[in-house]
């Protein structure tokens, strides 16, 4: 049997950069079915989310650096001059001439010859700015100096960033290609140094972490058997968990096969425990989907009771019926959105409605790359009245003594803080027994990193 010839990693994330809108955030359905015709999966991966994740600060190099104007050249010539800036700066053990050279090829052959000479002699110039493609960002220069989540960065003989001592919101903005109307309400929320903590976190390479499917197996077996199967990890003891550090093809694992683990983000994981849970209760998850959530409160709850998962999506709803069932969890049943106000009605009792409502995502913006594209023009009026919207389905869900938990993936006030403030006013019944805002962090000594969100616990009167 002929095999079709493979992709290069270089020109298969051109095929999906070139084709990828930001406001549909279709990388990962444009990526997915590409990944098999190249034997560089990771390296393609890494391209198409490095390049959106960074788009302004390559923007920024190239007119900075080579002096070329992006209304001035073909889309698909910039989407290489994009990418060969990218591992110019951000993969330094990639052989320059290597990148320059593919480059130029990707060129000549979607464009012109004339294409590929052009791609040659800004990428040239730009490599002739670089002093050191693997420097310390604690020892250069800031304004001379494009940093990385890692604490490394590519240094340049020449300013290429604002100075952060005079422009520290600019400055930000460039160096980790965030929109400026957010930099600016984090920095006034939380001060320069944090908001410049937040931004790094928001540009990590977020961990992967695999929770136990504890019906069947603890988190020191789990990190046992995922190691017998060939995959670096440690184990997180305080929290339960297993860090996949080279994760690869996660569902291609035997362990994941078998329903022994899911993944899931240890700030949404969270989830689960900010509910006193017992065994036996009842719960209804309004917006299930994909289903991490779902399945960490089935296994607080030791897969007892009824959980009801919903959601507005047929299709992601199926998702939460396929991962529940891959762990064999007997108590969630799917009921879809609007069947779900009848089901609750035939409830002799709710012990709790989980309302994780979409968001701007300001919280996972390292793990949804796309969404910083999405925010450029600010916050969607349309997401707060979504939310609104949601807090009062959930409420005529909501049986004597229930409680209610609100989760968002954001730290923006307006969708945490300031929703639950305004619900509560035209609630006056519903107490705030409990709100907790995590921010993305990255990893340190002795902390593992992990994304940002809300969580508020209220609850309703008992009769």
């Amino acid at each position: 049997m002929n095999r079709s010839p493979q992709r290069s990693a270089r020109a298969t994330a051109l095929t999906v950069l070139r084709q990828y809108t930001a406001h549909r955030g279709d990388a990962a359905e444009l990526l997915g079915p590409l990944l098999g015709t190249t034997d560089r999966s990771g390296q393609a991966t890494d391209l198409v989310y490095g390049v959106i994740r960074n788009a302004v600060l390559l923007d920024r190099l190239l007119t900075g650096c080579a002096d070329v104007r992006k209304n001035n050249v073909k889309p698909a010539v910039w989407t290489i001059l994009r990418l060969g800036v990218f591992e110019l700066v951000f993969a330094p053990k990639t052989a320059a001439y290597a990148i320059v050279n593919e480059a130029v090829n990707l060129a000549s052959a979607v464009s012109s010859h004339k294409s590929g000479g052009f791609v040659n002699a800004v990428l040239r110039n730009v490599q002739r700015k670089i002093a050191d493609r693997d420097g310390d960002a604690n020892t250069a220069s800031p304004t001379h100096t494009v940093p990385r989540p890692d604490g490394r960065a590519c240094v340049f003989v020449e300013e290429v960033l604002p100075d952060p001592a005079n422009f520290p919101e600019e400055y930000l903005h460039y160096a980790w290609s965030l929109p400026q109307w957010l930099v600016h309400r984090w920095s006034a929320e939380y001060g320069q140094e944090t908001a410049a903590e937040i931004c790094r976190a928001s540009n990590r390479h977020p961990s992967v972490y695999a929770w136990p499917n504890t019906q069947h197996i603890s988190a020191e077996a789990l990190a046992e058997t995922l190691t017998a199967e060939g995959v670096n990890c440690r184990l997180w003891a305080e929290r339960g968990a297993v860090q996949l550090c080279k994760p690869g093809a996660v569902n291609s694992l035997d362990a994941f096969k078998n329903g022994l683990f899911y993944i899931q983000d240890p700030t949404a994981e969270a989830l689960a425990s900010f509910l006193d849970l017992q065994p036996g209760q009842t719960l209804v998850d309004v917006c299930a989907a994909p289903g991490g959530k779902t399945i960490a409160l089935a296994l607080r709850l030791k897969d007892t009771g009824c959980i009801l998962a919903s959601d507005s999506s047929a299709e992601r709803l199926a998702r939460v019926d396929e991962n529940t069932h891959r762990l064999n969890l007997s108590c969630v049943r799917s009921v879809s959105a609007d069947k779900l106000a009848a089901y609750v009605q035939t409830l002799d009792r709710v012990d709790a409605v989980i309302l994780d409502v979409p968001c701007s995502n300001t919280g996972v913006l390292a793990r949804r790359v796309e969404a910083r594209r999405r925010l450029e023009r600010g916050l969607e009026k349309a997401v707060l009245q979504l939310q609104q919207s949601l807090l009062e389905t959930a409420f005529t869900l909501l049986k004597p003594g229930a409680k209610l938990v609100y989760s968002t993936c954001s730290i923006l006030p307006e969708e945490n803080e300031q929703q639950i403030q305004c619900y509560l006013e035209k609630h006056p019944e519903f107490t705030l027994i409990n709100q907790k805002k995590t921010l993305p962090s990255i990893e340190k000594t002795g902390f593992f990193d992990h994304d940002g969100g809300f969580l508020a616990l209220l609850a309703g009167p008992s009769s």
